[in-house]
């Protein structure tokens, strides 16, 4: 099975006008242009990354990742490792079962739903059903990630990094996840339910664990800080 990866570069200007925005896309997309996925556009002038489409190689076998640390109590985001910060959850979400947040909103949909997300959606449904998923709730983690934690800014998710996920019906479990914000790989595990058709997120939880400590992003096959941030 191909491994997937979502990456996302926001864009920083909050209320771009339209000729900004097509100006800057036909920036990304010169910059872009060996890629097989176009980038797709967030409508939030709030937030508005760009969204490629990436397939990873697998993870090369034999080389066991060291051990899980477990995750810390407190959210995580780009400021110094001591420096406090806020926990905040949004409306419609709360803690559950091991301390995982259950969004009651789901946020995927909204976004690929948007016309300018068209190259997204066409790419999606040229994926196997398993890529498929993985995207789909890569994409939800962000999302997610982001409405919780306005101060984060998470641009891409390995669903796999430090441990396989699990698949049983119409959930994806990622028990090992990893995601990237603000020129750090933090853990991550979620739980992603699609629609029987596998055309949207239906449910979706998840708990930010500690900072992985840069010695062990090599095992993990995660991109190095200068890569991560391009």
């Amino acid at each position: 099975m191909r491994r997937v990866r979502w990456t996302a570069t926001p864009d920083r200007r909050a209320a771009p006008s339209w000729g900004l925005v097509a100006s800057l896309a036909v920036h990304v997309l010169v910059g872009l242009g060996l890629l097989w996925a176009a980038p797709v556009r967030r409508p939030e002038p709030r937030r508005t990354p760009f969204l490629e489409v990436e397939i990873l190689p697998p993870a090369v076998p034999g080389g066991a990742p060291p051990e899980a640390r477990p995750p810390v109590g407190r959210p995580v985001g780009p400021q110094p490792p001591d420096a406090p910060a806020p926990t905040p959850v949004p409306p419609g979400a709360a803690p559950g079962p091991g301390g995982m947040i259950a969004a009651t909103r789901m946020l995927s949909a909204r976004i690929l739903a948007d016309p300018r997300s068209r190259e997204a959606v066409k790419t999606l449904s040229q994926l196997s059903g398993d890529d498929r998923i993985d995207q789909l709730c890569g994409f939800e983690a962000l999302e997610q990630i982001v409405a919780w934690n306005g101060r984060l800014h998470p641009d891409r998710v390995v669903s796999y990094a430090i441990e396989e996920t699990r698949q049983s019906g119409h959930r994806l479990t990622a028990e090992g996840a990893a995601v990237h914000a603000g020129r750090r790989w933090y853990r991550l595990r979620f739980t992603c339910d699609l629609a029987p058709d596998g055309s949207r997120v239906v449910g979706f939880a998840f708990a930010l664990g500690a900072a992985i400590p840069r010695r062990d992003w090599e095992s993990y096959n995660l991109p190095d800080e200068g890569e991560a941030a391009d």
